[in-house]
């Protein structure tokens, strides 16, 4: 199964990434982090809870493309914006997050004062890299039952759900499954 789902990438990390954070942000599930056309100027550690992660498409369709966890850190960026893409990623929260807001240039900071963290976040670039590079490859290949039922077998492994019950409607499975979609 290809990893959809980041976390505890940095968890051994926590503290210095609230050191170099500007403060707590708590965001309500389905609450939009950034939405498409917005300049990213802050990365988030998740602290608790699911981050969502959709590229818009100027249609004004969205296909989400991976989740972000406890421990990890989303998106990785140190200043500047030159890619188009950039401007396409829609955040949201998917259940309650409690994040640590890192602006770029304090990220960027911490990545110059510990050399041990950098490597971390270029090896996790590089996975997240790797999985975007898959989807493109094999999005005309893998039936959409296949990717609804690994992202529901990501949900129960990964998800803070009570009773097995997840938070998901038809329109949001089919959004991540979406074949023709963006």
């Amino acid at each position: 199964m290809p990893k959809y789902f980041f976390s505890q990438t940095f968890k051994k990390f926590e503290n210095v990434f609230l050191k170099y954070s500007t403060g707590i942000c708590n965001f309500s599930a389905k609450q939009i982090i950034s939405a498409q056309s917005d300049t990213l100027t802050n990365g988030f550690y998740i602290k608790k809870g699911i981050m969502q992660v959709n590229i818009g498409h100027e249609i004004g369709k969205e296909k989400t493309v991976a989740f972000i966890g406890e421990g990890a850190v989303f998106p990785i960026g140190v200043s500047e914006h030159r890619y188009k893409v950039e401007y396409s990623i829609i955040e949201k929260a998917f259940t309650d997050v409690i994040a640590y807001r890192l602006p770029y240039p304090n990220l960027r900071k911490l990545i110059l004062d510990h050399s041990e963290i950098g490597m971390v976040m270029l090896e996790h670039n590089c996975d997240l890299t790797s999985f975007l590079f898959y989807e493109i490859g094999s999005q005309s290949y893998n039936n959409t039952y296949n990717k609804i039922c690994n992202c529901l077998y990501m949900f129960v492994q990964y998800g803070p759900y009570k009773d097995n019950v997840l938070p998901l409607n038809q329109d949001e499975l089919a959004n991540m499954a979406e074949k023709d979609s963006v």
